[in-house]
């Protein structure tokens, strides 16, 4: 659930502090992360 807050908002709150979380994930463009997302559901339903 925090994960999909935060890329439909933009905003890392949703993302834990725990272990840097939100300083990692502000590394990546939200773009990236979900197209990543979507690669990795259809390369599994390929299988």
């Amino acid at each position: 659930n925090q994960i999909v807050g935060y890329l439909l908002s933009g905003d890392p709150a949703y993302i834990p502090r725990l272990n840097d979380a939100r300083n990692l994930i502000r590394k990546h463009e939200r773009d990236e992360i979900i197209e990543e997302l979507v690669r990795a559901y259809l390369d599994k339903g390929e299988k």
